[in-house]
């Protein structure tokens, strides 16, 4: 049995200071100094996007002798950021030019919720 492992998540902070902060730790743990050089940015992944900062990588291996690779995407939209993960593979279930339409479509859903420039989203009442 194969599957397909893809996820999202999304970390809010109290500011743009703290996001960015996070951002640097959060690539740092994705995407290792030690092993940046085993990592690659496929051009199928160069697109526009409405994120502050993008950091995609993916790095080559193998399930069930089939090739593929573990790709990351994180961006950074203001005080949110998203971190995707995903199995990608040249030629069946999740594809480059698939797993491209998936980051397209979250980067116009996190640009579409981000909060405004200098306004704070008001809580909830109990």
């Amino acid at each position: 049995m194969l599957f397909v492992r893809a996820g999202q998540t999304i970390f809010l902070y109290p500011n743009e200071a703290d996001s960015r902060r996070a951002y640097a730790k959060i690539i740092a743990e994705e995407i290792p100094v030690a092993y940046v050089d085993q990592w690659s940015r496929p051009a199928e992944l160069d697109f526009s996007t409405h994120a502050d900062a993008t950091t995609i990588g993916c790095i080559s291996g193998v399930i069930n002798d089939i090739p593929n690779q573990s790709c990351s995407f994180i961006a950074s939209y203001g005080q949110l950021i998203t971190v995707i993960h995903a199995q990608v593979f040249e030629d069946r279930w999740l594809t480059m030019a698939q797993f491209r339409h998936l980051l397209e479509r979250v980067d116009a859903k996190m640009e579409a919720i981000r909060e405004p420039q200098g306004e704070a989203t008001p809580t909830p009442a109990p």
